[in-house]
């Protein structure tokens, strides 16, 4: 019967609902929090804005953030204006880093729902996702500007065998996907690259990946699913063997960390970049990173393979990007977007 039930009829009773107990009901608090939790577990996942849940305990992120979930389940035409905007800056970065002798990579690291699109709900998850995939329409036109696109979709799709890849309860993927991404991408760069002389994977610091238990994921607050039940099958620790030190630079201040230490790069600005110096890197380059959060699992790979990477936030202005690399003059530029960004 709920299933017969418009979406937005569901939302708005329990809006209503909401503030009628807020408003008006003795022992309120109580009361608010038990129907809170209903709405969690039973109606949540009829609202497509701000998150989904699942099947098995995986919970995907919502339509109010770069319209993801129809960006994997419905037709949509043609590219909206913003995406249309981003090719074309995308083009003027790679010519830019071409001018300064470096070369450009766009890396795009794939949104969930294409990944484990099966454990979206059933009234999602019969749609065809390969079909729909928004971002088969953008590739094309990066390419067509001789953009060296990196999309790490069908190589991650072909790994969930190995166990998962992303946190069910996050919207990120974890440092088992990180690491099948990042040799992804180094093989990639070194096939491209031969001039530049990138070692070969075999010559880079052995690492391992070890099962922890499992946390809850940004997921949880964003669509109010504190009742969610964890299990402790997708969540790695990695270590480096020997796990070596490297220095990082933020605010003007050195901070020595071991290499398999990651970090968030979303606030770093052009006027203050984030910076990583590895003395016992195999390739001594050096790389300027503009990349997301999806980022930060990614480092840890980097900085044990390269010595010199500055690090900056995708949302800054290209033609900050620009300035970046114009004062450091890397051999590398690479560009990592979320797949829902584009």
């Amino acid at each position: 019967m709920l299933t017969s039930l418009k979406k937005q009829e569901i939302k708005d009773f329990f809006s209503r609902l909401d503030l009628f107990i807020a408003d008006r009901l003795l022992f309120k608090d109580r009361i608010f929090k038990t129907v809170s939790t209903l709405h969690a577990d039973y109606f949540f996942d009829f609202d497509i804005n701000k998150a989904v849940k699942g099947k098995d305990n995986w919970y995907f992120l919502g339509n109010s953030f770069g319209r993801v979930i129809d960006k994997h389940t419905a037709d949509i035409p043609s590219l909206n204006r913003e995406t249309l905007a981003h090719i074309q800056e995308m083009a003027e970065l790679k010519e830019f880093a071409e001018s300064m002798d470096s070369s450009f990579f766009y890396v795009i690291c794939p949104d969930k729902h294409g990944i484990y699109h099966e454990y979206l709900p059933d009234y999602l998850a019969g749609k065809n996702h390969e079909e729909h995939r928004y971002v088969n329409k953008v590739i094309p036109l990066l390419r067509a500007d001789k953009i060296n696109v990196m999309d790490l979709y069908s190589i991650l799709k072909s790994n969930k065998q190995a166990g998962n890849l992303y946190y069910r309860t996050d919207t990120h993927w974890n440092m088992h996907g990180a690491s099948i991404g990042f040799e992804s991408i180094y093989g990639g760069m070194k096939a491209m690259l031969p001039d530049k002389k990138i070692k070969d994977i075999a010559f880079l610091s052995k690492y391992s990946l070890k099962i922890i238990p499992s946390s809850n994921g940004d997921l949880i607050s964003i669509g109010g699913f504190y009742n969610a039940l964890l299990k402790n099958d997708d969540n790695y620790a990695m270590t480096y063997e020997p796990d070596s030190t490297i220095v990082w630079t933020i605010d003007g201040k050195e901070e020595v960390a071991p290499v398999s230490r990651g970090k968030l790069i979303n606030n770093a600005k052009a006027e203050n970049p984030i910076k990583m110096h590895n003395q016992n890197a195999a390739n001594k380059m050096k790389l300027v990173v503009i990349g997301d959060s999806f980022f930060q699992a990614l480092s840890p790979f980097f900085n044990a393979s390269f010595s010199d990477i500055v690090y900056i936030a995708h949302t800054i202005p290209i033609h900050d990007q620009e300035q970046v690399i114009q004062k450091f003059k890397p051999d590398i530029v690479v560009y990592e977007t979320v797949e829902r960004h584009i």
